[in-house]
């Protein structure tokens, strides 16, 4: 609970105060060895990077080039939250859907799909993304018959620029 609450909340409670809630039945050592053998087995690493960290990164990096514009990105995002909820795209690198999900918002949103920009900032080619491109053009084509539709509602407010209401692009890019 200590490092759960150290992590979460803006104010933890302090040690003494667990001791307090475990009725003295842990001693202050106790519960910070706990803590030290925890964050030992664990090498520290309490979160893992998700395809939002790279996304804002990536479209940072196209918005600079100029070849990315609020629509874009607003889709972009969506094209991401659309994977979250299919397993299958558990194959993919967080850094790959963000990638591909730029790629194909770019391309829906009629703009230069892939730039030399975004390839050196991404590391992936055009080529190494088809295949993760496609299948989120699946889930996006797929999206309004969808029974999840909690995201798809999500992005058709204003506050998105209702990018959910676009209709998918024919081809992958």
């Amino acid at each position: 609970m200590l490092l759960a609450a150290k992590y979460e909340e803006i104010h933890p409670p302090g040690v003494d105060e667990f001791v307090y809630i475990s009725d003295n039945t842990y001693t202050r050592a106790e519960i910070l060895a706990m803590e030290g053998t925890i964050l030992n087995r664990l090498q520290f690493e309490l979160s893992v990077a998700t395809p939002k960290v790279f996304l804002n990164r990536f479209i940072k990096a196209a918005q600079i080039g100029g070849v990315c514009d609020p629509r874009a990105a607003s889709l972009c995002h969506y094209l991401c939250e659309l994977t979250l909820q299919e397993y299958a795209f558990l194959k993919y690198s967080p850094s790959m859907l963000a990638a591909a999900s730029l790629r194909l918002a770019l391309h829906a949103a009629g703009l230069p799909a892939w730039t030399a920009t975004l390839e050196a900032t991404s590391g992936y080619s055009a080529e190494v993304l088809n295949e993760c491109v496609s299948d989120v053009l699946l889930v996006y084509r797929k999206a309004e018959s969808n029974s999840l539709q909690a995201v798809r509602e999500k992005y058709s407010h204003a506050k998105f620029l209702r990018v959910s209401l676009l209709s998918p692009p024919v081809e992958a890019p």
